[in-house]
């Protein structure tokens, strides 16, 4: 599977990132149970990195969600096609898992160190163009500020992955075997949280050179070419 991406750099040190940090099929687990995690796009202080973070929707949505939950017979339907978030989230099995976290009312994490020290990265128009844009970050410890832009149409090649947590948000196990939600799911695609609505990233039309990505991700795409 090939998807394009964003590219996020520092425009004052060779710091880089991209979107790929959220590709995969992530989940919460417990007790058998299991609740997929929409993510977002986040710096993590801790890990110095452009990271997927928890994204933990508005109370009144969960309310909704509960009211909704309680007559829904429907199937499980899927988050980047259903624009009412509520729904979304009644129409998943294991719903009492999703309560109990939201219960928990801790903070959204870092899906790769599990700290909270993380910050969401609000993508502004046309972040998939060829232009680089401030995300009006500052890059810790650094004198620059982070800019996204896209891939370019460059398309990176990525084996599907499945990531478990815990219910505080800590890593859990992954596997490259199909988890059965996979089974009535679409194939995964570049999808996360972008401002409490889910964006859908579609690089086809940009014609973008190789040259004017960072130096580093220009190495990793060389070697996996």
């Amino acid at each position: 599977m090939s998807i394009p991406f964003l590219n996020i750099t520092c425009d004052a040190c060779s710091f880089s990132g991209s979107s790929l940090a959220t590709f995969g099929l992530f989940l919460w687990s417990n007790k058998g149970q299991v609740f997929p995690i929409d993510r977002q796009l986040g710096v993590c202080e801790e890990c110095d990195g452009i990271v997927a973070m928890e994204y933990f929707p508005d109370p009144k949505i969960v309310e909704r969600a509960k009211g909704i939950r309680q007559k829904y017979a429907g199937p499980p339907l899927w988050r980047h096609l259903e624009k009412n978030e509520a729904k979304y989230l009644a129409s998943q099995p294991d719903f009492d898992l999703f309560e109990g976290i939201i219960a928990l009312k801790r903070p959204p994490v870092c899906l790769t160190c599990g700290g909270s020290s993380v910050h969401l990265i609000k993508l502004p128009e046309g972040a998939d163009g060829d232009v680089p844009i401030d995300l009006n970050i500052k890059h810790r410890g650094c004198s620059g500020h982070l800019k996204v832009q896209g891939s370019g149409g460059l398309r990176m090649g990525m084996r599907s992955i499945t990531r478990q947590y815990d219910i505080f948000g800590q890593f859990l196990d992954e596997s490259y075997e199909e988890h059965l939600l996979q089974k009535r799911l679409p194939p995964i695609e570049q999808i996360f949280v972008n401002r409490g609505a889910t964006k859908v990233l579609d690089f086809e039309k940009i014609k973008k050179s190789r040259a004017s990505l960072s130096k580093k991700l220009r190495a990793f795409l060389d070697q996996n070419d």
